[in-house]
């Protein structure tokens, strides 16, 4: 069936033909709690407003939705929290496709490809995990531990993407995401399906100011060498003590 979504919004439009109705209107009040088996050391939250699709599918419907995130202190990153909506008929139990980039030097959008990190996970992986019923598809939340940790650097802007994978041709994936400005640069699209093949902001493509994805981040902050000196110096004193 054609490509939509339940709102009646019609986002994109390609020559007066409405191939894709990006949103997903969602409950404003709704909120989702994302669990941490590690140190949370990135939140990004806010009420879910919509779902909006980032997802690979057999039809040639690719696209990539991409989400900022900065940390004061070095870190390693262990693990990926995350919720989504299956609509227009999607059928839960897909594989996950996860890529970090740097910035493009303006905090604006993702740099230059390749990816500083781009792995594939099943969806045993990602324990995909039913939440609610949403009235436009089922919700569910993830949790990834990732293969390898990725490294941080403290004050450096890196952006997120986040994409379901599925040969089928029919059926959506959107990741859940907020109206509500959080102080971060609003989430950035690029689909050469939906006539962006470019990173562009989001909210101007589905007619609101500012949209962001909904995620957090979990791992272990990293002593940075001018630390472990310090640490290596006390032990020294501590033994010449002795």
């Amino acid at each position: 069936g054609p490509v939509s979504c339940v709102s009646e919004r019609t986002v994109l439009g390609f020559g007066g033909v409405n191939k894709m109705k990006l949103l997903l209107g969602l409950s404003a009040a709704a909120a989702l709690t994302l669990s941490a088996t590690g140190e949370v050391i990135y939140e990004q939250g806010g009420p879910l407003d919509t779902s909006i699709t980032s997802e690979s599918r057999g039809n040639g419907l690719v696209s990539e939705l991409a989400a900022d995130f900065m940390i004061d202190m070095d870190a390693s990153l262990q693990d990926i929290h995350w919720s989504g909506v299956y609509y227009n008929s999607g059928i839960p139990g897909r594989d996950f496709r996860i890529r970090i980039y740097d910035d493009n030097g303006f905090g604006t959008a993702p740099g230059d490809d390749p990816a500083l990190y781009d792995a594939s996970f099943t969806n045993a992986q990602v324990n995909e995990t039913f939440v609610e019923e949403s009235g436009f598809g089922p919700r569910y939340s993830y949790a990834l531990d990732l293969d390898s940790f990725f490294d941080i650097a403290a004050g450096e802007m890196y952006w997120l993407t986040i994409q379901a994978l599925t040969t089928d041709t029919s059926g959506q994936w959107g990741w859940d995401s907020t109206y509500t400005d959080n102080g971060t640069h609003q989430a950035s699209i690029r689909s050469e399906f939906f006539g962006v093949p470019e990173w562009t902001d989001i909210g101007p493509l589905i007619g609101v100011d500012f949209a962001d994805t909904v995620f957090s981040l979990t791992g272990a902050p990293t002593p940075s060498p001018g630390s472990l000196a310090l640490l290596g110096l006390a032990g020294l004193f501590g033994r010449r003590r002795r």
